[in-house]
């Protein structure tokens, strides 16, 4: 089931995004990408499928776990998906390699439980119960098994659970291509189950396997926003609205589509290479008759579509939102204009009178200021005089105390200089003279000894 529904998203959401570029006849590069049809014939493709050797198997009679087993390595041995080793041979096992990864599988149980029989016995004890209501759910059981059982061709064979899944998987499918589905992704944030724990590998892994990766990434390079031509032109005609009706009136016919992409993407480029550098290729100018090329900056015209990559999008809605706030800034402009001038003459008599009155206040309050600034400044002129002075004799006589004190401590820092200078030239003069003596006393001593 997941795979169909894999190869499902697959379709609608990668191939039918490609399909459409080609379908427009725009330049666009093929992205590869996994498709898992192969896995979905390995599970039941008529002839070699899993479901259809299990059907095989329990319909033909004295079959068993082990013949399942051993058919299934008999015909699917080699196949790409399928997988079964000497370790899995032994165990009854086998493994395919799903859209998300390899998968084992143990047969045991597999024939008994696809079977799904009710007795005969079974269905008539329910038929010949007394409760209404377990006789109608045993009538809908017997008129289901009789629908599913074929009655022309062949031997009557019974339905089986692989094949009920079956038939309720191509429904299922069959219902999906009739609408128009929008996939939710359910992510676990971690094995644990535990709250406040995200485990950003796990989440990459759920969604690389979920295939989400894959749109995204085709997403990314194609064209997320398409309008049809005549979307396009309604929604964009006020950036390019004076060359379109200059084409209108040229004798050569152009497209109005033509005309409006071009102008849109001449203004693109021109921004692009005041915001860029001088090696940006994007902007450029591909040829010399002033032709931009529309792929670098990312807008291409298709049959009936336009279609703009991100970047270029969010461009060409800001040139679209700068123009209408300035075309609205006009209007408002020439509104307040007109509704100001009309103003205007109904208060221009009663401004000059206002204004009259005024200047007399005016000059009336000058004078008075004049005046009260001349007194003031008198009166601060006496008043800083008077601080002045006693400031002044107050540093004089701490000035001559701080002297005074100076003086002093300088007369006697220089005596005691000098007395220490006295000192160390008297114990020079002891010690050369004590030196002198012991000298002469050894002399002495010497000539005596020579007597």
């Amino acid at each position: 089931c997941n795979e169909a529904l894999q190869q499902q998203f697959n379709l609608f959401v990668l191939k039918n995004e490609q399909d459409e570029y080609e379908q427009e006849g725009i330049k666009w590069s093929f992205i590869s990408f996994p498709d898992n049809q192969d896995a979905l014939d390995l599970i039941w493709k008529k002839g070699y499928g899993i479901l259809n050797i299990l059907d095989d198997q329990c319909r033909a009679p004295g079959t068993t776990d082990k013949t399942f087993a051993n058919d299934l390595y008999q015909k699917l041995t080699g196949k790409p998906r399928f997988e079964a080793n000497f370790r899995q041979v032994g165990a009854r096992q086998f493994g395919v390699f799903h859209y998300a990864g390899l998968v084992e599988y143990e047969t045991d149980g597999f024939v008994e439980k696809n079977r799904d029989e009710l007795p005969k016995e079974a269905s008539d004890l329910l038929l010949s119960s007394s409760s209404k209501f377990v006789k109608e759910l045993a009538s809908i059981i017997k008129s289901t098994s009789a629908q599913d059982k074929p009655t022309s061709g062949r031997a009557k064979k019974n339905a089986t659970v692989g094949g009920h899944f079956a038939k309720q998987l191509q429904e299922l499918r069959a219902k999906i291509d009739l609408t128009s589905p929008h996939y939710v992704r359910c992510l676990k944030p971690n094995a644990q189950l535990v709250p406040d724990n995200f485990d950003p590998q796990m989440i990459v892994e759920q969604l690389r396997c979920a295939g989400v990766v894959e749109a995204v990434r085709v997403s990314r390079v194609g064209y997320p926003q398409r309008y049809s031509h005549s979307q396009f032109i309604s929604r964009y005609r006020t950036l390019g609205i004076r060359e379109m009706k200059k084409a209108a009136k040229a004798k050569t016919k152009v497209k109005p589509i033509a005309v409006l992409v071009d102008t849109i993407a001449k203004k693109m480029a021109l921004i692009d290479s005041k915001a860029s550098s001088a090696d940006d290729k994007v902007g450029k100018k591909s040829k010399s008759d002033g032709k931009v090329d529309l792929l670098a900056i990312g807008v291409q015209v298709g049959k009936t579509k336009v279609f703009l990559r991100r970047r270029a999008f969010d461009i060409i809605e800001k040139m679209r939102k700068d123009f209408m706030v300035s075309a609205a800034r006009k209007v408002q402009a020439v509104a307040r204009g007109y509704i100001q001038y009309r103003s205007f003459n109904e208060y221009s008599e009663a401004n000059l009178q206002l204004q009259c009155w005024t200047r007399v206040i005016i000059s009336e309050r000058k004078v008075q200021t004049a005046r009260e600034c001349f007194n003031a400044t008198r009166i601060q002129t006496a008043y800083r005089k008077f601080t002045a002075r006693q400031k002044y004799n107050q540093i004089l006589v701490i000035a001559r105390w701080c002297q005074r004190m100076q003086r002093g401590a300088a007369g006697r820092a220089q005596y005691k200089a000098v007395d220490r200078l006295r000192r160390a030239a008297i114990s020079v003069q002891c010690a050369v003279r004590v030196r002198k003596a012991v000298q002469m006393l050894e002399s002495l001593k010497a000539e005596a000894k020579n007597l």
